[in-house]
């Protein structure tokens, strides 16, 4: 299990950078109700550095301008057409609930161009997650152990994680 978890970590980064909008800097550390997705639901909002985050994934089921967006399964899975996916479990079999953790898109959702964040955000670029990296890491609060490298934990959720059985 201890090999698996930094695999984990990566993969949650990942998944992070299609499902988390971002817009310009507040200067609040917390923004509760934020903003609105087209479906009526509500993100509070986090201002870290020079950047505001959603504080959750996105859990909207329609494009900016009220299209749908295909729900997919492991029937349609497709690096082409959009689709949006129900989380249904975990490694472990933890069942997942989409109110709570979001939504999974899959790329061409991201990059379609009736957009899938809010008005006002955007889902963030390459140079904003490194604009991330290197504020969270240069940050000893922010790191696990003081290692600038470690950051993953200080940008995960403060409840919601179950630990791992002993091995």
């Amino acid at each position: 299990m201890k090999k698996t978890m930094p695999l984990l970590v990566l993969s949650l980064l990942f998944l992070l950078l299609f499902t988390t909008c971002t817009h310009e800097n507040d200067n609040q550390q917390v923004i509760l109700n934020a903003v609105k997705d087209v479906d009526g639901n509500s993100y509070d909002a986090v201002s870290i550095g020079g950047q505001v985050w959603m504080k959750t994934n996105l859990r909207t089921k329609h494009f900016r301008d009220g299209s749908p967006i295909p729900e997919g399964g492991e029937d349609h899975w497709s690096q082409t057409k959009p689709y949006v996916y129900e989380p249904i479990s975990d490694e472990l079999g933890f069942v997942l609930d989409s109110k709570t953790y979001g939504l999974y898109y899959n790329w061409p959702v991201v990059a379609d161009n009736r957009e899938l964040c809010p008005k006002g955000w955007h889902v963030p670029s390459d140079s904003e997650w490194q604009e991330l990296l290197d504020y969270v890491g240069s940050k000893n609060e922010f790191c696990v152990n003081n290692d600038p490298i470690a950051i993953a934990k200080a940008l995960a959720a403060k409840e919601g994680w179950y630990s791992s059985p002993a091995e």
